[in-house]
């Protein structure tokens, strides 16, 4: 060889050398970078900062009533073992016995009738629930005698001979018990369970996800990921390389990404670290970095986060994201209580949730099960019958809750008010007060009016064939304590997010009128609901102008009661009482009650001319159904801000908790208030809502319809001793319906106060004491009527 051959070759081979110290360089360069966002990213966990949004503990509480069948099946919905002794109730679990052990300990007669319930709750961050170990209630039969005293069994069932009711009928709740984990048995009003998720936010982004420790998933579950994703997991570094060159032929000979060869670890890097983009560029770091993270966790590590961060499909508007949720999701169980084919079916997801999703791809996902089953088989980790039996179970149905479309309202409501307390939400629980099914409820019952009212009443069906739909409110309260158990603020958040319960400003009509009688009263202590006003037409002159109110019938009754006025909602009669007791001080009670907006002091206001937020209303009507107690309704009562510690676990300091607390101000006079809500409830009764009397809702109602001028807002709050619901439905575009509050508002509030008062004890109003009930006629009808005065 010449030496100018082999010079040739020393240089080339120096090239060579150069280009290959070069290229090792940039390799080391970038493996050092992508070291330093792997060590940054698991030190930050950024995946484990959400805002999670809890619904209200469902509760029992004592005096109300229930069939047994009912509490089992509130034991199953939040997914409890049934035990047989006190010796098996761990957490999640709850026994039925006899009434002969703590706290009850009942002896011989006293036992006859009586079923004792004790349960255990799964772990919770509720500030109130997270100390107690054990909880307890007892339960009887209601007897004839009971019943006929005034507590109601559910349903106002027959009693059988012998005097006991049976489960079609319902039970008292008797007594309830909370056990601390420190200390003794402690008699309670109510016992409760643990709060469901409504809903999480992860940066802004709607995302359900739960972190559960590698022991905890059942191994069933591990066995069939590694099974029909990556057999040798626990053999290789990060990458095999026989998968990946056997992925790059077919890509080469399909002339497309067609294969990827992902390990676990690549698919944790993909999911965790990078993104689903089909690039050399994106692979050639997915490839580094799996390397790197090998190096860095162990491979339980790896493959307990990349089971709580891999997505496996949609809720609503939620990803679900991690093997914990994703069990909630299907099959409504936790994570440890999954068998073989419900595992199977989750690994077979897991590779294309969106073209294996049970709920709307049937034959899809049962074809990519078995192929997750016979994986198993072929790699002895199920027997021959296992993958039989495996194969033929069914599929999980949905059976997700049905608040996607209005449960935003809500949420939106607290995120606002949150927004202006709190620096950040990242790593917020928020308890809210949300009833779910209160809510459920109240987004059913409403939206099914509104179409029920596009269908038969031919005005509204005009407009909604020419793209103008009926639009409508629903909130409804616990009044004890002021919580919104629902909140529907419209037909459909996706296609109309504006909160009319927070934003809209509406003519509120004749929902004005009980704090015009309120007023009177409070002027005037010789007034009682049986004294007269004369219900004529006239007219007010007043700046130059004249007002004439006129009744909606166009009929005048003469001399009539203020009860039989403000039920029938006389305008007439209501605005000559205003007038005699003065704008100014109506005006003063209405700001009381708990409406900031400001009102113009014209006497059209007696007849509820005035432009309010609904909001305002709620929160007036509150004070009013409590004897003029105000307290503020509230979306929330407890905030829990978590720290996050090492993959998922997290801690609670005591400054991290926060309680919204209920401050109570008689802002009413009390007696004046328990007067018109006793002439309140003539109008469940005789009144524009006697609808609700004649329908069988067999609890004590009082309310108030409103319909304002032209007939553009349907209006309509009532409630029971327990219980409140305002609605209104209207146009945003303020266009007339023609709809009353009887006919476009109450039908809506009457599904939603059922479910409410479902378990309700069927008891009067606690009017104040001091007060006195009278049975006289209210002129102009002739019956007696029981009606509270002073």
């Amino acid at each position: 060889m010449s030496r100018e051959v082999i010079k040739r070759w020393r240089s080339f081979l120096y090239v060579l050398g150069a280009l290959t110290l070069l290229i090792m360089a940039i390799v080391a360069i970038g493996l050092q970078q992508l070291d330093g966002e792997i060590s940054i990213r698991l030190k930050t966990r950024e995946f484990l900062a959400p805002t999670t949004y809890w619904a209200l503990p469902d509760s029992i509480h004592v005096q109300n009533l229930w069939k047994k069948s009912e509490i089992q099946a509130l034991f199953k919905s939040h997914l409890y073992r049934e035990v047989l002794t006190l010796d098996e109730l761990k957490t999640a679990s709850y026994l039925q016995r006899t009434c002969d052990s703590p706290p009850f300990n009942l002896t011989g007669d006293e036992l006859n009738g009586k079923t004792c319930w004790y349960f255990r709750l799964p772990e919770t961050t509720h500030p109130a629930l997270k100390e107690f170990r054990q909880q307890a209630f007892s339960m009887r039969s209601t007897s004839g005698a009971e019943r006929n005293s005034g507590v109601q069994p559910y349903g106002g069932g027959k009693v059988s001979s012998e005097g006991v009711l049976d489960d079609s009928e319902g039970s008292e709740i008797l007594q309830a018990w909370v056990l601390p984990r420190q200390g003794q048995w402690t008699a309670t009003d109510e016992v409760r369970f643990e709060p469901q998720r409504v809903a999480q936010f992860v940066g802004g982004k709607p995302l359900l996800q739960e972190w559960t420790p590698l022991g905890e998933i059942p191994t069933t579950c591990l066995n069939s990921v590694l099974g029909i994703e990556d057999p040798r997991f626990l053999e290789h570094s990060g990458i095999n390389w026989r998968g990946l060159a056997r992925a790059a032929l077919v890509n080469l000979m399909s002339g497309r990404f067609a294969q990827g060869g992902s390990t676990i670890t690549q698919q944790m890097v993909k999911n965790f670290f990078l993104n689903s983009e089909k690039t050399l560029s994106r692979k050639a770091r997915e490839l580094g970095m799996a390397v790197l993270l090998e190096s860095k966790l162990n491979k339980d590590q790896i493959f307990e986060i990349y089971l709580n961060i891999i997505y496996l499909g949609q809720s609503g508007p939620f990803q679900v994201h991690g093997y914990s949720a994703a069990a909630r999701h299907f099959f409504q169980k936790r994570i440890q209580d999954l068998n073989l084919p419900e595992c199977a079916l989750m690994a077979a997801v897991l590779n294309s949730p969106g073209t294996y999703d049970p709920f709307t791809n049937h034959e899809k996902a049962l074809k990519r099960r078995h192929l997750v089953l016979t994986k198993m088989l072929n790699n002895q980790m199920i027997s021959e019958d296992e993958m039989q039996a495996a194969d033929q179970a069914p599929l999980p149905v949905s059976n997700r809750h049905s608040v996607d479309e209005s449960a935003p309202y809500f949420l939106e409501a607290v995120h606002r008010e949150l927004s202006q307390s709190e620096s950040t939400l990242e790593g917020l629980q928020v308890f809210t007060t949300m009833n779910l099914r209160a809510q459920e409820a109240a987004q059913r019952s409403l939206l099914q009016q509104l179409l029920e009212l596009e269908k038969s009443n031919g005005a509204v069906g005009k407009l909604a064939k020419s793209g103008l739909h009926l639009e409508g409110i629903a909130v409804s309260l616990e009044m004890a304590t002021g919580r919104i158990l629902a909140a529907v603020g419209g037909r459909g958040f996706r296609t109309s997010p504006f909160n009319r319960i927070l934003d809209g400003k509406r003519q509120i009509g004749s929902l004005a009128k009980p704090f015009v009688y309120l007023s009177a009263f409070e002027q005037d202590h010789s007034l009682t609901p049986f004294s007269t006003i004369t219900d004529e037409k006239t007219s007010y002159h007043l700046h130059r102008q004249v007002w004439t109110p006129e009744n909606y019938t166009k009929k005048y009754f003469g001399e009539v009661s203020l009860t039989f006025a403000l039920k029938n909602s006389l305008n007439a009669a209501t605005a000559a009482l205003g007038m005699k007791t003065g704008i100014p001080l109506i005006v003063s009670n209405i700001h009381k009650a708990g409406v900031d907006s400001p009102i113009e002091e014209v006497p059209s206001i007696t007849l509820g001319a005035m432009d309010l937020k609904p909001i305002e209303m709620v929160e007036a009507y509150l004070t009013l159904s409590r004897f003029g107690n105000r307290i503020k309704p509230r979306f929330y009562e407890w905030l829990v801000r978590s720290q996050v510690g090492a993959f998922g676990t997290s801690t609670v300091s005591e400054q991290a908790i926060e309680h919204v607390a209920v401050n109570p101000v008689q802002a009413l006079d009390r007696d004046s208030t328990a007067m018109v809500l006793s002439m309140m409830k003539q109008g469940v009764q005789s009144g524009t809502s006697q609808a609700i009397g004649k329908s069988g809702f067999s609890w004590p109602a009082a309310g108030k319809t409103g319909t304002t001028s032209d007939y553009r807002d349907a209006w309509f709050v009532g409630f029971t001793p327990w219980d409140m619901t305002l609605i209104w439905v209207g146009y945003d575009q303020n266009q007339s319906h023609h709809l009353t509050g009887a006919t476009g508002a109450v039908p809506v509030w009457l599904p939603i106060m059922k479910i409410l008062s479902e378990h309700r004890p069927v008891n009067d109003f606690p009017w104040p004491e001091g007060m006195k009930h009278e049975q006289r006629p209210t002129p102009p009808d002739t019956e007696p009527v029981d009606l509270v005065t002073r």
